[in-house]
């Protein structure tokens, strides 16, 4: 008997499964949920290097999905640039952590190198930050610090929208 190891995103891959049927996927932004942040950059690694090999699972499993308008809505351009951002991002940071060495051979080589990843590392953060800001306004009215500082940096607060009584 042979078994699917479970993936790193199970909610990514129930959710691409269901728009693959054709029903949309809604945010409720009433729902409760539990969510632990990372209180250190050790931590914040750690989830960010976990939400990265999920991300490369989805990206397998889906493969026949990425630029295929024509096959549902997850195959839009602008949905695969805004995913293979998200995913790759680790990648650009680690190789750019790896140029100590190349410092150590070529020092110009090492700045330019460190410039362009910097560069590519600045984009990608503002490219995926901006996005899913500008997908919920009204939170993103309440969040843009804890969003574009460490996650982090403040204590957790209560970010549901007001006006409608939360549930106990």
């Amino acid at each position: 008997m042979r078994s699917t190891p479970r993936p790193f995103a199970e909610d990514t891959v129930t959710t691409f499964n269901i728009q693959l049927t054709g029903q949309r996927v809604v945010f409720e932004p009433y729902a409760i949920v539990w969510a632990e942040e990372p209180h250190d950059l050790g931590a914040l690694w750690r989830q960010r290097m976990r939400w990265s090999r999920g991300n490369i699972q989805v990206s397998r499993r889906f493969a026949k999905v990425w630029f295929r308008p024509w096959r549902s809505r997850l195959g839009s351009p602008s949905f695969g640039v805004f995913w293979f951002t998200v995913t790759l991002m680790p990648a650009f940071m680690v190789a750019t952590s790896s140029l100590v060495v190349l410092y150590l051979a070529n020092r110009p080589l090492s700045a330019d190198a460190f410039h362009a990843f910097w560069t590519i590392n600045l984009v990608a953060y503002l490219f995926i930050t901006l996005s899913s800001l500008s997908l919920d306004p009204q939170t993103a009215r309440l969040v843009w610090r804890e969003a574009l500082l460490f996650p982090g940096s403040r204590q957790p607060r209560d970010h549901r929208p007001r006006g409608r009584p939360s549930a106990v």
